[in-house]
């Protein structure tokens, strides 16, 4: 599958977790190690304009990569932070909705990235349900 972000082709191999209306991808701009970046496979510049079920899998989406961040980097109680600029004045720097997911290591990782990556295509973190309250 050819994905886009934006006008911009994105690589296979950095896609490393794809369903119905979403996927997730290594960032080439990362505020920190292990950042990556979770979009609509249809290009929409602001998040009403995606439909109930394209928002939905989104939303699922960006949770799948955060529990298994979480679980990853063994986070809890430091976290991941969860970010959507909606709109140019926002500071949306790529006109395509998108979500930051970035994990707040107490220590910086040294080569885990890849493995996380590998955990989040796997699936074998436990299923999105299991993020309900």
């Amino acid at each position: 599958m050819t994905y886009h972000f934006n006008t911009f082709q994105i690589e296979d191999d950095t896609v490393f977790y794809s369903s119905e209306f979403s996927y997730a991808f290594t960032n080439l701009k990362c505020f920190r190690p292990g950042h990556v970046l979770v979009c609509p496979k249809r290009v929409v510049k602001y998040i009403d304009e995606l439909s109930w079920v394209e928002q939905k899998d989104l939303v699922e989406t960006v949770q799948r990569v955060a529990k298994a961040m979480l679980e990853f980097y063994h986070l809890k109680p430091s976290g991941v932070t969860l970010t959507l600029q909606d709109g140019k004045g926002a500071g949306q720097s790529v006109p395509h909705v998108h979500y930051h997911v970035i994990p707040m290591i107490p220590t910086e990782p040294t080569s885990h990235s890849k493995q996380y990556y590998d955990l989040v295509k796997s699936g074998n973190f436990g299923p999105v349900e299991s993020l309900k309250p």
